[in-house]
């Protein structure tokens, strides 16, 4: 660990003291719904540590992780912890933290009896970038649209998590458009662009669609979208894991066939 940065544990007893990473007002609307969000998922084994700077009070880096079982990810990995996010401040790469915060959830993992840790990443924005993974022995081990990448890292001998049968998961939603979110991302929790969007399309384009709060493990994990807390499905195809930009959202409709010029 880079000296002057510190590993702490955000509980129940101190979460309003130390707040989420880049997340620390109590009084906005993104920490509130994550603080909700935190204490429910605690009691199922949700750990969320940070890197905290003591010089410079401030965040560093941090951590989210879940046994396999109680994952908000749209995969299989029962026998798994499960990392949500993994970030390291600007400024702060290639220290070795990204590293650190592995090697911990790691060895919790080893602890707890699980056969190993799994993560969803991909080479595009808004996740982990799978290359942190591999550089700490993980190996790509399934694959989702949109450029979804399943890793993974066994400390025993077991199955390889997966995406899941996704067809199955399609079924559902073979037409229309579907916008699903969730309180796991104080960046994106809420829903709120999803239900201005919901508007737009119904009074601009006369196209009728749907938001879906998932609201439990077991409902992320059936997502259609690998990434399991968000997602957008347009006639049966994953446009995006997170909400993105307006422009690309409806140039997907579009493509879709769903609305016709902008």
């Amino acid at each position: 660990m880079v000296a002057g940065i510190e590993l702490i544990d955000i509980t129940p007893d101190n979460v309003m003291d130390f707040g989420f990473c880049f997340c620390s007002d109590p009084d906005s609307e993104k920490f509130k719904k994550k603080l909700e969000w935190f204490l429910k998922n605690y009691l199922l084994g949700l750990r969320y540590r940070v890197l905290f700077s003591r010089q410079e009070k401030t965040f560093v880096g941090m951590i989210e992780y879940i046994p396999g079982s109680f994952a908000w990810r749209g995969i299989r990995a029962q026998d798994y912890m499960v990392i949500h996010c993994l970030m390291v401040k600007k400024g702060y790469s290639g220290k070795g933290l990204g590293s650190d915060l592995i090697e911990a959830c790691l060895a919790e993992a080893k602890e707890a009896g699980l056969a190993g840790v799994a993560a969803v990443c991909t080479r595009k924005t808004w996740c982990t970038d799978t290359r942190i993974y591999l550089k700490n022995g993980f190996e790509v081990v399934d694959k989702a649209a949109p450029g979804l990448e399943l890793v993974a890292r066994k400390i025993s001998p077991t199955e390889s998590p997966s995406f899941g049968n996704q067809d199955e998961k399609m079924e559902p939603y073979r037409e229309s458009v579907y916008m699903f979110y969730s309180g796991q991302c104080p960046y994106m929790s809420g829903g709120e662009k999803f239900f201005q969007r919901k508007e737009m399309l119904r009074t601009r384009f006369d196209v009728e669609s749907r938001v879906i709060e998932l609201k439990n493990p077991e409902e992320a994990q059936n997502n259609p979208c690998g990434w399991g807390t968000y997602g957008i499905i347009a006639n049966g195809k994953v446009l995006n894991h997170v909400p993105g930009g307006c422009r690309g959202f409806l140039q997907g409709l579009k493509k879709q066939k769903i609305i016709g010029d902008l």
